[in-house]
């Protein structure tokens, strides 16, 4: 005997909560995975969700006509929960071979950068097309089972499309906050493997006692006479799905912006995006279920569906005068010392309310707009019982196409090309453009009504594009100003660069005379602030002076050029500067002064590569190697002093080679600095630290790690000191006899060992820099210089004669 129809909805509901939660976790998880094979390169992470949404698309349309063409739609969700179960708990163990045969394939091929991504594509595609299939089906048997002939199509979609996205905005906020911090990486997916096959348990359970059906379909084509037939001309149903596939690509093009805009006046971290990827779906379940509530009421679909397109085009344009406050608004939330002095030991819970108050400012009314588009497409073209499952699964498959090719082409063509503001202008016109088209094809009783309301459109449409504020590059880029400041009295903007990697600019604060690089506005570690104790020529003289006959040098970051140019200035035969970005190379053209024009020297090879990816595929042996100083605050770069990235770097490392790990202090606490040290440890037993920089703004400490017991050799380095040419420069630095140089040296061997004693490793599987150091405030450098300070040793027993 079956159960209370409202019920049994309530069921099918619960298990697109749970299904809508799992996918999220996988999406996010597998991301990661992939980000580690690959690199963090933007093009490789793209690349992933491009191949994730094409199956979705594939999964929507080919589950969705098998889902007419049983007898149980119920069956069909079943499957496919337990495939994607199953396939969830063996892809740690894929993405490990994955690796493997990336690794091998790049090792022995030498091919263009283009070609790589092409090879990355294909990679990603074979090892995420089918699950991604699964998990694209699921929609359309559940919209199935939920329906009822008496009841309109628009609404049940609308309430399982909400439910589904509500379980998606559960499953990120879970995973970005809490899920891998907790649990790493592979442990989270297991746990989502065992949400789904759980879910799969509990429908079969529904299935085999009766309590959950939908009519057979055989049985009912056999009582069906006659198709009901749509009241719309194919012409027109052509032009709504047409247009549902646009909204697709536009929802996703400003999914792009607005995560780039956001994170940009946050703090870039794992929580940043986070906030923005729930705060968007959120945005959906909101219209989704909106929507559906008044579906029934709504005499003419395709007005209402126009309308919310033109509409969106006008308050997507709208939106761009709150984004251009952001500068004035923000500032504060990139310090967690002024959060901190503002809300005292609340600063962590107001810094995530406040981001999402102003996450949802920005997109929460359009996101609303682009989910009621759902039920709406579906409610104009699903008109037959027998056809839910295929129609469901085409209009999805039409939309997520779309997204596919918005997600790419506004993150790698129209950003670089055109810039954000000018892609958010373009794309909101697109919205307007054929919201306005489907208008046309409207009927209205009065076609005179018709014509003054469209011309009154173009009109509004044009006079907010008239009044939208210029894209100020200075405020965007820097965070140097105070809201009221006058810009012509402090910084002048020398070099402005959009890419996928963001905002990367060059400032000179004319009081002072200084240059400074700045990425995504952040104030990166290289200035013209030259000569002292805060030089970052510095960070490149300190390694190659204390090993012996260097002859290859590897420098992961380029920057503005001044470490490397304190690497070129000893004798070594070649130097390899890996950079991710072509915008920082480009930048650091401003500061050919300070590095004495490197980017002209033909003894230096530039490599446009994500440092990490580029470690575990180059075959090339190095003696030294400097990972150049990476803020661990931004989402992501806990790989980059993961035991894996310190186990690629040993092995390009020669028989007698160093790595050296520089440490910005001023953004670490003294816990995560230990980590650091102690991950450090387990891939080089003989680990020394030693002072890189000193001062109170940017103070750098450096882990140096051989394969042999620390020994300076005292008369190998007076023998470098012994070149004039090289002995201006150190002067220059602090660096001018060896024994400056010596006073930079810490502690090594036992006193190390206590120094990280007990303390946990950072790995893939558990990025745990990447969680802790978003939330850290107070005068971190100076308080880790005294703490330094006061657990250095004596360096004469590693010094031999």
């Amino acid at each position: 005997m079956n159960i209370a129809a409202n019920k049994q909805k309530q069921i099918i509901l619960l298990l697109s909560f749970l299904s809508g939660l799992s996918v999220l976790v996988y999406e996010i998880v597998w991301q990661r995975y992939l980000q580690l094979i690959f690199g963090s390169s933007v093009y490789a992470i793209s690349t992933v969700l491009a191949c994730f949404m094409v199956g979705f698309a594939l999964g929507s349309w080919l589950i969705g006509k098998w889902t007419d063409k049983t007898t149980s739609s119920m069956k069909v969700f079943i499957y496919l929960e337990i495939g994607i179960g199953i396939f969830g708990f063996l892809s740690p163990f894929l993405f490990s071979q994955l690796m493997e045969l990336h690794t091998l394939l790049f090792q022995h091929l030498e091919v263009s950068q283009p070609t790589k991504h092409i090879i990355r594509i294909v990679l990603s595609f074979i090892i995420i097309i089918f699950p991604a299939i699964l998990m694209g089906g699921t929609l359309p048997p559940l919209v199935k089972i939920y329906h009822e002939k008496k009841q309109q199509i628009g609404k049940d979609a609308a309430n399982v499309y909400a439910i589904n996205t509500l379980g998606g905005v559960i499953g990120a906020f879970l995973t970005g906050f809490f899920l891998i911090h907790i649990f790493g990486l592979q442990k989270t997916i297991f746990l989502a493997s065992l949400s789904d096959i759980v879910v799969a348990v509990i429908a079969f359970l529904l299935y085999k006692k009766g309590l959950v059906q939908n009519s057979p379909m055989k049985k009912t084509v056999k009582n069906v006479k006659k198709k009901q037939k749509s009241i719309y001309p194919k012409q027109v149903i052509s032009l709504v799905l047409m247009v549902y596939a646009i909204s697709g690509f536009s929802s996703l093009s400003f999914e792009v912006y607005w995560t780039k805009i956001l994170t940009l006046f946050f703090r870039d971290s794992i929580y940043d995006f986070t906030i923005v990827l729930s705060g968007f779906l959120t945005g959906i379940v909101i219209g989704s279920y909106i929507c559906g509530k008044f579906i029934k009421k709504m005499r003419n679909p395709i007005f209402i569906f126009a309308s919310l397109m033109i509409v969106n085009g006008l308050i997507t344009l709208l939106c761009l005068f709150f984004i251009h406050q952001l500068p004035y608004l923000t500032n504060y939330l990139q310090s967690m010392n002024a959060l901190y002095d503002k809300y005292g030991d609340s600063y962590w819970i107001m810094s995530i309310v406040i981001k999402y108050g102003y996450s949802f400012l920005v997109m929460l009314l359009p996101t609303s707009l682009f989910g009621a588009i759902f039920p709406i497409v579906s409610q104009i073209c699903v008109k037959n019982q027998q056809e839910i499952g295929g129609k469901i699964g085409y209009i999805q498959t039409l939309n997520t196409l779309g997204s596919t090719l918005g997600s790419l082409l506004s993150g790698f063509v129209f950003i670089s090309f055109i810039g954000i503001h000018q892609s958010m202008i373009l794309t909101s016109i697109l919205i307007f453009s054929i919201g306005l088209a489907l208008f046309v094809y409207t009927p209205w009783k009065s076609n005179k009504l018709k014509t003054y309301v469209i011309a009154i459109s173009i009109i509004g449409i044009i006079l907010v594009i008239s009044i939208v504020p210029a894209w100020d590059k200075l405020r965007m880029s820097t965070s140097f100003l105070e809201p009221n400041q006058e810009i012509e009295k402090a910084l002048d903007l020398h070099y402005y660069h959009e890419d996928a990697f963001g905002i990367t600019s060059v400032v000179e604060f004319t009081p002072w005379d200084q240059k400074y690089l700045v990425t995504n506005r952040i104030y990166t570690q290289n200035t013209s602030d030259l000569m002292g104790l805060e030089d970052h020529r510095r960070l490149g003289h300190i390694p190659l002076l204390l090993m012996e006959n260097p002859n290859d040098v590897l420098i992961i970051g380029l920057g503005a050029g001044i470490t490397t140019s304190g690497v070129s200035e000893h004798n070594v035969d070649s130097i390899d500067v890996v950079e991710i970005s072509e915008g920082v190379k480009n930048a650091a053209k401003y500061f050919s002064e300070e590095n004495k024009d490197i980017l002209n020297d033909a003894n230096i090879n530039f490599i446009i590569e994500d440092g990490r990816n580029y470690l575990s595929t180059t075959q090339k042996k190095y003696d030294v190697i400097i990972s150049d100083i990476i803020f661990p605050m931004s989402s992501g770069s806990s790989s980059m002093f993961s035991k894996e990235y310190y186990d690629f770097a040993k092995k390009r490392l020669s028989n007698n080679g160093m790595m050296v790990q520089w440490l910005p202090i001023h953004q670490m606490s003294m816990e995560e600095i230990k980590i650091i040290t102690r991950t450090f440890q387990t891939v080089y037993p003989s680990t020394s630290i030693w002072y890189g920089m000193l001062g109170d703004s940017v103070p750098v400490v450096g882990l140096f790690g051989q394969k042999e017991k620390l020994q300076i050799n005292i008369r190998m380095i007076e023998q470098k000191f012994s070149d004039p040419d090289l002995i201006r420069n150190l002067e220059e630095i602090g660096l001018g006899n060896p024994y400056f140089l010596l006073e930079n040296f810490i502690m090594e061997g036992h006193s190390v060992n206590q120094f990280t004693k007990n303390q946990p490793i950072n790995t893939d599987e558990y990025p745990i820099l990447e969680f802790s150091n978003p939330k850290l405030y107070g005068d971190l450098g100076r308080q880790n210089l005294k703490t330094f300070e006061r657990l250095r040793e004596d360096i004469t027993p590693y010094i031999k004669e």
